[in-house]
């Protein structure tokens, strides 16, 4: 039997057909560059949601020399003045498999603490966790956004903080959350938001999350 799910969870996903391998293979490593570079991923929502990934120093370029992938995520609704305006989550779980007339490709994010803190800086407690992944078939690829174990953050927090946590995540409970990831995943099936982000990583010298 697979692990029970508490708290709350969603599921969004799009998919995307070509009338040519060759064309899809193509469409597929331009989507690859806007998968890799979260930093741009604000672009997929008109910049209404920002991602950060943060430098192990502020002069630092290279998100790879953190031995913690983090990012803060700065969303509408209540700031969180915890983390200075932002939630903090930590990538993990990396997969990349390459199959029989598909590939895979995957990472997890999990709401986290900031270094040095032990108090997590975002609405979801630590357990929860958001699946990313690419699927690429022949002639169609097919992005998804699996939410798991969403329960509000109250540990250590004062009474406004812990009411902003619960305001925050229980939008999940009317369909926010899901309607969130289901714009991320038709933006970045689309041409348009792709080039934009594109764009954007070119000018942030090409860095990667993976």
């Amino acid at each position: 039997m697979g692990k029970t799910i508490q708290g709350r969870s969603h599921y969004a996903s799009e998919i995307i057909s070509f009338d040519d391998s060759a064309e899809c293979d193509l469409f597929y490593e331009e989507l690859k560059i806007v998968f890799y570079n979260i930093d741009t991923w604000g672009l997929l929502f008109d910049n209404g949601t920002d991602f950060y990934r943060v430098e192990p120093t502020a002069n630092s370029t290279s998100f790879n020399s953190l031995s913690r992938k983090l990012v803060k995520i700065k969303i509408p609704g209540i700031p969180n003045n915890l983390g200075a305006g932002y939630d903090l989550v930590e990538l993990k779980d990396y997969e990349y498999h390459i199959n029989v007339g598909f590939t895979t490709i995957r990472f997890t994010i999990s709401p986290c603490c900031k270094p040095g803190n032990n108090l997590t800086t975002h609405f979801n407690t630590p357990e929860a966790k958001t699946h990313f992944v690419i699927k690429k078939y022949i002639k169609h690829i097919n992005v998804e956004v699996h939410g798991r174990d969403e329960m509000p953050n109250y540990k250590g927090l004062s009474l406004y903080k812990k009411f902003r946590n619960f305001y925050m995540a229980n939008g999940g409970i009317f369909g926010m959350s899901k309607v969130h990831w289901e714009i991320w995943c038709k933006n970045i099936l689309d041409e348009k938001y792709i080039k934009k982000c594109i764009e954007k990583n070119q000018n942030r010298n090409n860095r990667y999350i993976y």
